[in-house]
């Protein structure tokens, strides 16, 4: 058998490689090459954010004001592979992080399952806030840590858009964690995301397919049962809310096999 990101690398190449062309940061590039010069900028700023908070507004609007700019560009091509010459990566071991109660996987708190009460249910959102903190940083990591890799415009635009959404989902959850009572960083939490991540560092395939497809799969799996236990016990818009998540983060997966 074939090794996993061996087939992952030469299924993705027969795809990126197709009908694109190599071209280095020349004046027919400047509109793309300082659309992604802004996108790394922004994507530092996120990451060497502390506040979680303001980690979340500044994805929010640095998507925002990317699209806003590409709706109002003319004559971008962003399927063109870009050298972008003169930038650096940014590769953090650690992303600026919360003062958080960080514990070993094992000794989070208990979440929803059996016996369901107020005291599960917020264990259950603050962890999943948490990962969607992660999430974030995840997602401006790759845009900053991989823009040598030769991939077209398009691709740091769609981890720009998924940071986006990570964004947003944790508003969501922090939002109805404080709605019940709570807060994020209110409860113990583990940093085993992030530490996938760095074992992963130094390929972006496996980044790819192990943090996006593997982990964030079991993630998307395990979301129904958890939507029908906040039914089933009547805490109906924290339900709701993973509702959004799920459908959102369904398509996002779905929008980035291509890569």
């Amino acid at each position: 058998f074939r090794p996993l990101h061996s087939i992952l690398l030469s299924s993705y190449f027969s795809l990126s490689f197709r009908n694109l062309s190599i071209v280095g940061c020349s004046s027919k590039m400047e509109k793309e090459d300082t659309l992604l010069r802004r996108i790394l900028d922004g994507s530092r700023e996120v990451l060497l954010e502390g506040d979680v908070h303001l980690k979340a507004k500044k994805a929010i609007s640095l998507f925002e004001e990317i699209e806003t700019e590409i709706e109002n560009a003319k004559g971008l091509d962003l399927n063109t592979q870009i050298l972008p010459l003169g930038c650096s990566s940014l590769s953090l071991e650690t992303s600026a992080r919360p003062h958080l109660n960080v514990v070993a996987p094992g000794k989070v708190m208990k979440r929803v399952g059996d016996g369901v009460n107020s005291e599960k249910i917020i264990n259950t959102l603050h962890a999943l806030a948490h990962m969607e903190s992660w999430a974030i940083d995840l997602s401006f990591d790759i845009v900053s840590r991989y823009v040598h890799e030769n991939m077209p415009l398009q691709f740091f635009l769609d981890w720009l858009r998924v940071g986006w959404d990570e964004a947003r989902h944790f508003v969501l959850l922090s939002d109805r964690l404080e709605a019940l009572g709570a807060f994020y960083g209110s409860k113990p939490v583990h940093d085993g995301l992030w530490e996938s991540a760095m074992e992963t560092k130094d390929s972006l395939l496996c980044r790819l397919a192990i943090m996006h497809i593997v982990h964030e799969g079991r993630g998307l799996d395990t979301t129904p049962k958890n939507i029908d236990r906040l039914r089933s016990c009547g805490d109906k818009k924290s339900a709701d809310a993973l509702a959004i998540i799920l459908n959102e983060e369904a398509s996002q997966k779905a929008a980035l096999c291509p890569f």
